[in-house]
């Protein structure tokens, strides 16, 4: 039965050739065109087709160049052997070869690499060019950290915005292309720019430096966020340092790093602010809402040091506090289908499921109701998806009454630990199938739901 459906998918996939196509270039724009993790992916989803549940590809400049080159060199290259010489058999080997697509546009994305290299030199000097001529008396406040960097982000434009004008990054935009792009359309220059960076590997946060040339550093956390690509916690901070290596003492404003690096002993000619959980202004105290989670309370220790150095008022910057709200998808309150529930699905690690868990725990105990959870899993972890997977469940065990487990490829991982109520079924791929059992199997005002990350279509097989 099983060798008659390998055989149904390989029938499948070859006389789908299209999807083929558009499938893994879909998958390969999931992975930012990064090929040596697309290549892992691709053995995974060799003979899987139409991939695109839970989002679809954007067809932007770069996917249609790639998906041309794909084109171009295997049915180009088919054609001239089809011109040259013809056999009986070729057609049949043409049809076969199509197994092939996997690799060919994986071929393509490197084949494209110099293009994109030109392109994106061309961007990245026009992004210094506009920095140094247009933008050299702005302010620029490098936000760098595995996670927190959006809600610091947010908080420091909340903060500052009554007294400077602030231009933050939009939305995700943290990459050094993105943020160049985003440079190079700025019409009014602000006092401030709060930039948010991320990284994937050692050098990119020294090429974003490069271009937006910051006068302030707020390194919010490192944690084990894309630990699969570093491989190594020292090169993860090795990485997330690096902008520490462009701030001049005569254009220095200020840098915060978080207190775990205390003893670390940092070589840098100008002094650092290591942020704990004090919130202290201007050595006064600052009181945060009771309701507030204490991940709030850690980015907002990290983010004041640097609007001290704009010297915001107290009293603005305690009545701030007393009424920001978090980013979107990020530990926010709200109701779904009549369902009180803590949406935190933007992004996840291990770090920020286990302080999730342990707020979403102490916040249903105080509103009398049990405690469940929607998870798919967690990707990108510096551990194996076995061990990673079982200290999600140990902390599941520990503060949740009911858990639905997505059908992720991380899903017999977590469930073969749990001790609690768990429901995980196969058609229960998403966070909409999720909550069509949930209307039916509980009640609304016995149980409040937290809704972590459902993941990318990467982590669905």
């Amino acid at each position: 039965m099983e060798r008659s459906h390998d055989f149904l998918k390989v029938i499948k996939a070859l006389t789908s050739p299209f999807s083929a196509w558009v499938d893994f270039l879909y998958l390969l724009q999931l992975e930012e065109y990064y090929v040596p993790q697309y290549l892992k992916y691709i053995r995974v989803f060799w003979w899987r087709r139409h991939v695109q549940e839970k989002e679809t590809i954007d067809w932007t400049i770069r996917a249609m160049m790639t998906l041309c080159f794909a084109l171009l060199f295997f049915y180009g290259l088919w054609l001239m052997v089809f011109i040259l010489s013809f056999h009986f058999v070729l057609p049949v080997v043409f049809f076969l070869s199509h197994i092939l697509i996997p690799w060919i546009v994986g071929i393509a994305a490197v084949m494209t690499q110099p293009i994109v290299a030109f392109q994106k030199k061309r961007l990245l000097r026009k992004a210094a060019h506009v920095r140094r001529n247009y933008l050299g008396d702005v302010h620029v406040v490098a936000i760098a950290g595995s996670y927190g960097k959006t809600t610091s982000k947010h908080f420091l434009n909340e903060l500052l915005r009554f007294t400077h004008r602030v231009l933050p990054t939009p939305g995700n935009v943290n990459t050094p292309l993105g943020v160049a792009l985003w440079m190079t359309q700025i019409k009014n220059a602000p006092d401030i720019l709060l930039v948010e960076m991320d990284t994937y590997g050692l050098g990119e946060l020294a090429e974003m430096c490069d271009f937006v040339q910051p006068n302030s550093f707020l390194l919010v956390s490192i944690g084990d966020q894309h630990m699969s690509r570093f491989r190594d916690f020292d090169a993860l901070k090795e990485a997330l340092l690096e902008p520490l290596d462009y701030l001049h003492q005569e254009t220095l404003g200020v840098c915060v790093i978080p207190d775990s690096l205390k003893g670390d002993e940092l070589q840098y000619p100008y002094d650092m602010h290591y942020a704990g959980s004090d919130l202290v202004y201007a050595d006064q105290p600052i009181a945060l809402p009771d309701s507030a989670p204490m991940s709030s309370r850690l980015n907002m220790a990290k983010v004041l040091p640097i609007v001290e150095y704009f010297d915001v008022p107290h009293r603005i910057v305690q009545d701030v506090v007393s009424h920001v709200g978090l980013p979107e998808r990020r530990r926010n309150h709200s109701m779904r289908r009549g369902f009180e529930i803590i949406d935190d699905s933007y992004n996840i690690s291990l770090q920020t499921v286990h302080s999730g868990l342990s707020y979403g725990s102490l916040y249903a105990q105080g509103v009398g109701k049990k405690y469940g959870v929607i998870i798919a899993g967690i990707p990108e972890s510096d551990m194996t998806e076995m061990q990673v997977h079982e200290k999600l469940a140990v902390s599941i065990n520990k503060e949740v009454d009911i858990v639905v487990v997505l059908d992720s490829t991380y899903a017999q991982h977590i469930i073969r630990h749990l001790e609690v109520d768990y429901v995980h079924d196969t058609d229960i791929r998403s966070e909409e199938a999720a909550w069509q059992h949930i209307e039916t199997a509980y009640d609304v005002d016995a149980v409040v739901w937290h809704v972590f990350s459902e993941l990318s279509d990467l982590s669905y097989e």
